[in-house]
């Protein structure tokens, strides 16, 4: 199961990716997002913290960073895997962005 976004933005991607290694700020601009830490760099790998408006905080690891481009985010809670891949395509005007989250697991067709 996914949900996925695309929106346009006027700004270059590099732009767009400081935003989103910038987790301190996330609530700023990331409606569904209060909080949001890692302990360490922007990389893949990096452990942190995710506290949704509504919900408990969840642990979640860095994959597939590449920046300027891409990143995953992914949440292994019991019965359920959460994955938020974040895609940033340079466009005429701007970038084209694109965020999914997948659920995998036994708990998200309950």
């Amino acid at each position: 199961m996914h949900v996925e976004a695309r929106t346009h933005v006027q700004a270059d991607p590099d732009i767009v990716f400081a935003l989103y290694a910038d987790l301190e700020r996330w609530h700023t601009w990331y409606p569904d997002t209060a909080a949001a830490s890692i302990d360490g760099p922007f990389a893949d790998g990096t452990r942190g913290r995710l506290r949704p408006t509504r919900g408990r905080e969840v642990p979640m690891e860095l994959e597939q960073v590449v920046p300027g481009r891409s990143f995953t985010a992914v949440s292994r809670l019991p019965g359920f895997t959460m994955r938020f891949l974040h895609l940033l395509r340079a466009a005429p005007e701007g970038t084209e962005v694109l965020h999914r989250v997948e659920f995998s697991g036994w708990l998200p067709p309950v």
